[in-house]
């Protein structure tokens, strides 16, 4: 059995996208909760199992950033993984209040808000 990943993508507190990714069976299950394709999580791109990293890597800084290892290192990991690092931040970006959550968390927006501004983002 291969490993399953269940994800949610949301637009401060609009859900927008559910995502359910099966590695071992090589499937990704896809419910959007808009038909405003701005907000969905993939809009028209067709999704397979490589643009998933695609999308968390568009989440979180890159990993050609000039102190990626110094930011690494700030989250205790040793190698790049866009997956591990939008766990850490929630996929937060200075640039909008998307944000998501992960199987296994309880956070809402307002969980999110306060951690965008202990972490100084602007919205």
């Amino acid at each position: 059995m291969g490993r399953v990943l269940k994800f949610e993508y949301w637009y401060g507190d609009k859900l927008c996208t559910s995502v359910f990714v099966d590695y071992g069976k090589q499937s990704i299950e896809i419910k959007n909760f808009t038909d405003d394709i701005i907000l969905q999580a993939f809009g028209r791109r067709k999704v397979v199992i490589e643009t998933i990293d695609e999308f968390f890597r568009e989440r979180v800084f890159p990993e050609t950033r000039v102190d990626c290892k110094k930011l690494l290192a700030q989250f205790g990991f040793k190698n790049y993984d866009a997956e591990s690092i939008a766990r850490k931040t929630h996929g937060i970006l200075f640039s909008d209040i998307f944000w998501l959550r992960f199987d296994d968390e309880c956070l809402n927006w307002n969980d999110i808000k306060k951690f965008r501004k202990e972490e100084g983002f602007c919205y």
